[in-house]
């Protein structure tokens, strides 16, 4: 009878220790992806609106001058990030002047302009942004980005935290086991 009573209290000692130590290691954790997704996303939008600004300065003189083929050329260069699926250039009349779209991707581009700005939507971060030529506005550039970045990230997180908490269950079931012997 004793050893049976000694043996639930070891075994109470150890639940009780591992559920405290996963608990707390899960909840420190969390907190960690979850901020750094969320940095990720802002450093997303900042990038996006890095490449609108620049984007937008070579294809002000395209759009003041009417030049479709050379307006089409810059947007051509957003080939260089993979993460865009899709970029337009309208007039100021909100009239589309020209758009890419990467590969075979099905998008939908706005039939005309909306107010500057960016934000995530349909796993997607879009947004326009004022094209001007010498004070003047000659146009608004739209883009896409998809969420791959971001989807890639969380997946690679969601593989290191798991390998991490089995070796950290392991560790410690291996550390309560041998300590709960000087206490039971």
């Amino acid at each position: 009878l004793m050893n049976g009573h000694r043996q639930s209290i070891k075994r109470k000692l150890l639940v009780i220790t591992m559920v405290t130590s996963l608990v707390a290691l899960v909840l420190a954790t969390s907190g960690f992806v979850v901020y750094d997704l969320i940095a990720f996303r802002k450093a997303m939008t900042d990038d996006l609106k890095t490449t609108a600004r620049m984007i937008g300065l070579n294809s002000a003189a395209a759009l003041g001058f009417d030049d479709e083929k050379a307006a089409r050329e810059v947007l051509d260069a957003l080939r260089a990030k993979p993460e865009i699926v899709a970029a337009a250039l309208y007039k100021p009349d909100g009239k589309l002047f020209t758009s890419y779209v990467r590969g075979q991707c099905i998008t939908d581009l706005p039939s005309r302009h909306q107010a500057d700005g960016f934000q995530f939507a349909r796993n997607a971060l879009a947004g326009f942004h004022r094209v001007v030529l010498q004070r003047d506005h000659v146009g608004t550039l739209f883009l896409r980005s998809d969420m791959s970045r971001w989807t890639a990230r969380l997946q690679r997180y969601l593989g290191i935290v798991s390998v991490l908490m089995l070796a950290a269950v392991v560790v410690a079931l291996l550390i309560s086991s041998r300590l709960q012997r000087v206490i039971s």
